[in-house]
């Protein structure tokens, strides 16, 4: 609840954070449209942040969703793990020619990605972006670190990481040390709720990745 009164409730709070990483030299976001986080993301981009926003799908959003991505000029286009881990290959070849008819590189989420990977690849989809839950103890994730590094590396893809903290479990140094050079990973999603959660994990992951 606290969550939701704070952001939800008070657009304006998402918008400090967003300044704030942008402040200490982060321009990336990954964006679920719901609408307080798309109000910030509008009045930081009208202030003049130049903002790389990679989009999600929302499952029961997605042409909403693709119009307001295209408006917002993303730089690609993710379906939610909702979607992808359905494992529904025809609805996944739908979503990813939606986005690639609005010239945007598509890709999914998943929460499975041991499975998912697996399974997808021995499918013909036409997609650039993965974004896979991988850190270095394992935590939300279906494999060992380096079961699901040893196929992204076989990959011809575009990945992004996330839970790279496990949920805040992990020291941020370490565990953006660790992901930085696995060789394997393109951008990292972190989620944080505070500027002073910004001025510590944000320095670090830009010490660490910024020749990924």
């Amino acid at each position: 609840f606290h969550y939701y009164e704070y952001f939800y409730l008070h657009p304006e709070n998402i918008l400090r954070i967003i300044r704030k990483a942008y402040e200490v030299g982060i321009e990336g976001l990954q964006l679920l449209p719901y609408p307080p986080v798309v109000k910030a993301v509008k009045k930081a981009l009208d202030e003049g942040l130049n903002l790389k926003i990679l989009g999600s799908l929302r499952p029961q959003n997605i042409q909403s969703d693709l119009q307001l991505f295209s408006k917002l000029n993303v730089l690609g286009v993710v379906t939610h793990a909702e979607i992808t881990d359905n494992c529904n290959q025809k609805v996944l070849e739908k979503i990813f020619k939606l986005i690639h008819q609005t010239g945007k590189p598509a890709g999914f989420a998943t929460h499975h990605p041991f499975k998912i990977l697996g399974w997808i690849n021995q499918l013909n989809l036409d997609y650039e972006i993965v974004m896979v839950p991988l850190n270095m103890v394992g935590a939300f994730m279906d494999s060992k670190p380096e079961e699901l590094v040893k196929i992204l590396m076989g990959m011809d893809k575009f990945v992004v990481a996330k839970k790279v903290l496990a949920a805040g479990s992990l020291n941020p140094k370490l565990a953006l040390k660790y992901v930085a050079g696995l060789g394997c990973v393109d951008a990292v999603a972190i989620g944080v709720s505070s500027e002073a959660e910004v001025e510590e994990t944000f320095t670090h992951a830009k010490n660490f990745l910024v020749n990924l």
